[in-house]
C-alpha cells in the first residue's frame, strides 16, 4: 500500500492514518502548513446556556496521498468556549454509514473493525475537556476536511445521574439503593453543521484485504487481473449501489489509493486525468467504459474513481491498484501519403487498413486484447472475447476502410459483423459498421479509431421497431412536491425491448422490458427529490429492429419547498413565553429554524416529515425587558419558507 503524504494534517486525521496503516509507516505532516482563514457558519458562534459553540470552514493546504494536490480543500473546525466556572466535557459525532444517522465518535464501538485500536487513544480526540473560561477546538487550527454531505454534531457530555430505589418499597423515604445509570452519560446536542454536497457512506464495520472501512463503493474494472490495460486501451467499469440518474466523472492517477483519497477530502491530485463518463442506472449500477491515455506511463500502480470534482464527491472507486502494461499482442505499419493499403499482423489475425487520397503519412498500430468495452445489442463471436485497439498517427483523408481477415477454423459459423466502439455525444456506444461479410473475412467502414470487435446482432423476434409510446405522470394537482412516477404505455404494437428515460433531453433512467407484442407494454419510472420548476420527459424505445421516440410530456413543480408556515407567540409572563410554528398542510419540512432579531437561535430543530400531514414545534423562551422580532424557517432537501416577523414586548 502507498504511504499517503499530509500537510496541514489535524491531530485526530494524523491518529486515525496512523491506526488503519497499522503504525506500518508514518504519514508525513508539513512542519510549517499555512494558515487557514477561518470563517464562521452561518449561525455561528451560537450560545448555549454557558457554552458558545465554534463552527468555522476554510480552505488549506490538501491532504492527498500521492503526487502534487490539484486545488485546496475545504476544511472545517469545531470548538466551544466555555464561560462557566467548570470544565465541561464535549463530544463529536458525525454521520457515517447512514445520512442523518449520527454516530458518537467518542465510543470505541462506532469505530467497527477498529474498536480495539479505538479503545486505545483514538476516540480521545472526539471527547475534549475544555476547561473552565477556556475556548478548544477539534483539531487546533488545522481543521478536518470538510466531507460532502456530511453533517457533523457537537454534544456537552454530563455524568448521568445513579439510578436510585428504596431499600424497602414500604418505606420510601427510607435508605435508598443507587446502582449506576446503564448509560453513564447524557448527551445534550448544541451545535450542528451539514456540508454541502452529496452524502458517500462509510462503513466502519466492513474492511476487506484492500481497504479498512468500507467506503463508498467498489469499481470492478475490466481486464485489471489480467495485465490487460495498456495506453489507449478501452475497458468497461462497474459499481453497484449508487444513486440512480446521477452522471459521474470517472479520474485514473498513479498511486492514488481510494480509501486515502476519500479520507483526506477528496482532493485530486494534478496528475488525476479524467477518462470517462457514465450515468447511473435505474437499479443503482454504473456499467460505462474509460478510456486509458495513449501516453500513461507503463508499469505504475492506479486507481479510478468516480464522482464529480467540483463537489468533492466520490461514491465509488478502486479497492485496489492495477498496472498498466504494454499490450501483449501488437505490430505496426507505416502509412504512406494518399491512398495506400496496409495490412498488419497480429497473431493468427490480419487487420487490412485501405486510406483514401489526401491521406497525411503517419504510422497506423493494431494491438489484439481479451479486454474491451461490454457488448451492447450483440453477442461477441469469439470466446474467449478478441478486442482489436486500432489507432493511427496519419491524418486520413476521408473514412477508411478496415478488413478483418480470420481463421473460419475457429470461427465455422456464418460470418459475423464488425462493430465499433464509435464516440458519440456523452461517451461511447458500440455501432455496426459492416459494409461486406464472407467466410473469413468481414470489412466496415469508420471514420474514427477505438475498439472493434466481430459479434453477431441480439435478435429479439421485433419484425419492426417499437410502436408508438405514450407518456403521463401521476404529479397530483392538489400537491405537485417532485415525487411523482413518469408512465411510458404502448397501447398495443411491437413492444420494446429496452426503454430510456430523458429528462430535458439528458437520459435519466433505463429499464429492460419483457417482450409481449402485440400485448400493451408499460414502464413506471419514480421520480423524487425535485425542485420547483418545469421538467420535459420523453422515452426512447429500442428493440433489435429500431428506436421510436416518444413525444414530449412536461410536468411542473410547484410545491417542493414547505408549505405556508405560521408563527405565534404567547403572551409574555415574567418574561417566558412560547413560540410555536405550525404548517397546517403541504409539503412537509425535514427542519426548522428560530430567528431573533433576525439571529439563529442555536441549530435548526429536526421535523419528521409526513407530507401533506400538519407540522408543529415550539420553542420555550426566556427574555429580559426589550422588544424582539422573531420568525422560523422549515426547510427541506429542496428548498426552505419563511414565516412573517412576531414582535414580542417583554415589559
Amino acid at each position: 500500500m502507498a504511504v499517503p503524504r499530509m500537510r496541514a494534517a489535524g491531530a485526530a486525521l494524523a491518529a486515525l492514518v496512523l491506526v488503519v496503516i497499522g503504525g506500518a509507516a508514518t504519514p508525513a505532516v508539513a512542519d510549517d502548513p499555512p494558515p487557514v482563514v477561518w470563517t464562521p457558519v452561518a449561525g455561528y458562534p451560537a450560545s448555549v446556556g454557558d457554552l458558545t459553540v465554534h463552527i468555522e470552514h476554510g480552505s488549506g493546504d490538501p491532504f492527498v496521498d500521492s503526487g502534487e494536490p490539484s486545488g485546496p480543500t475545504p476544511l472545517a473546525n469545531y470548538g466551544v468556549t466555555n464561560a462557566s466556572a467548570e470544565p465541561v466535557v464535549i463530544g463529536f459525532g458525525t454521520d457515517t454509514s447512514t445520512q442523518g444517522v449520527i454516530e458518537p465518535l467518542w465510543e470505541p464501538a462506532t469505530w467497527g473493525v477498529l474498536e480495539e485500536e479505538a479503545s486505545n487513544g483514538l476516540t480521545d480526540y472526539f471527547r475534549l475537556t475544555v476547561p473552565a473560561g477556556e475556548t478548544a477546538y477539534l483539531v487546533g487550527d488545522s481543521g478536518v476536511p470538510e466531507y460532502s454531505g456530511r453533517t457533523a454534531v457537537i454534544y456537552e457530555l454530563t455524568p448521568a445521574p445513579d439510578v436510585c430505589v428504596p431499600e424497602d418499597p414500604e418505606d420510601p423515604e427510607g435508605p435508598q439503593v443507587c446502582t449506576p445509570a446503564a448509560d453513564p452519560t447524557v448527551e445534550t446536542e448544541i451545535g450542528r453543521y451539514t456540508a454541502p454536497g452529496r452524502f458517500v457512506p462509510v462503513r466502519f464495520d466492513e474492511g476487506n484485504e484492500h481497504t479498512v472501512f468500507g467506503i463508498g463503493q467498489e469499481i470492478s474494472v475490466a481486464g485489471a487481473d489480467g495485465a490487460e490495460l495498456f495506453p489507449g486501451v478501452s475497458a468497461t467499469v462497474t459499481a453497484s449501489g449508487l444513486t440512480a440518474g446521477e452522471q459521474l466523472e470517472l479520474w485514473l492517477a498513479p498511486n492514488m489509493d481510494y480509501f486515502f483519497f476519500f479520507l483526506m477530502g477528496g482532493v485530486l491530485p494534478a496528475d488525476a486525468v479524467p477518462v470517462g463518463t457514465g450515468t447511473v442506472a435505474a437499479d443503482g449500477t454504473l456499467n460505462t467504459t474509460f478510456v486509458i491515455p495513449a501516453d500513461t506511463a507503463l508499469n505504475s500502480q492506479y486507481q479510478l474513481v468516480a464522482g464529480v470534482p467540483g463537489e468533492y464527491y466520490w461514491p465509488a472507486g478502486s479497492y485496489e491498484y492495477f498496472q498498466v502494461t504494454a499490450p501483449a499482442a501488437s505490430a505496426s505499419v507505416g502509412t504512406p501519403e494518399g491512398a495506400s493499403e496496409s495490412t498488419v499482423a497480429v497473431g493468427a489475425t490480419n487487420l487490412t487498413f485501405t486510406f483514401p487520397e489526401g491521406t497525411e503519412a503517419g504510422t497506423t498500430t493494431a494491438a489484439v486484447s481479451t479486454t474491451g468495452p461490454a457488448p451492447n445489442e450483440f453477442t461477441l463471436a469469439t470466446n474467449p472475447p478478441l478486442y482489436y485497439h486500432l489507432d493511427t498517427t496519419a491524418e486520413p483523408g476521408g473514412p477508411v476502410t478496415v478488413c478483418i481477415t480470420y481463421n473460419t477454423a475457429n470461427l465455422p459459423g456464418g460470418p459475423p459483423y464488425l462493430y465499433h466502439h464509435e464516440p458519440v455525444e456523452g461517451g461511447y456506444t458500440w455501432t455496426n459498421i459492416t459494409t461486406s461479410r464472407e467466410a473469413g473475412r468481414v470489412c466496415g467502414v469508420t471514420s474514427s479509431f477505438s475498439p472493434f470487435t466481430l459479434g453477431y446482432p441480439l435478435h429479439d423476434g421485433s419484425t419492426v421497431k417499437p410502436a408508438k409510446g405514450v407518456m403521463s405522470d401521476d404529479n397530483s394537482p392538489r400537491l405537485q412536491d417532485g415525487t411523482y412516477n413518469v408512465t411510458m404505455d404502448i397501447k398495443r404494437g411491437e413492444n420494446a425491448r429496452i426503454v430510456r428515460l430523458l429528462e430535458n433531453g439528458v437520459v435519466v433512467a433505463e429499464q429492460e422490458l419483457t417482450r409481449s407484442t402485440p400485448n400493451p407494454q408499460r414502464a413506471v419510472f419514480a421520480i423524487s427529490g425535485k425542485a420547483n420548476g418545469t421538467y420535459k420527459y420523453t422515452a426512447e424505445l429500442e428493440n433489435s429492429t429500431g428506436v421510436t421516440k416518444t413525444a414530449a410530456h412536461t410536468v411542473k413543480v410547484k410545491d417542493a419547498n414547505p408549505g405556508k408556515v405560521m408563527l405565534k407567540a404567547t403572551s409574555p409572563k415574567n418574561g417566558a413565553f412560547t413560540l410555536t410554528a405550525t404548517m397546517s398542510s403541504g409539503t412537509n419540512a425535514t427542519s426548522a429554524q428560530f430567528y431573533q432579531n433576525g439571529v439563529p437561535l442555536g441549530a435548526p430543530m429536526a421535523l419528521t416529515a409526513n407530507t401533506p400531514n400538519a407540522q408543529t414545534v415550539s420553542l420555550p423562551l426566556v427574555r429580559s425587558k426589550g422588544n424582539y422580532t422573531y420568525k422560523v424557517v422549515f426547510a427541506n432537501a429542496v428548498g426552505a419558507t419563511s414565516s412573517g416577523d412576531v414582535k414580542v414586548k417583554v415589559k
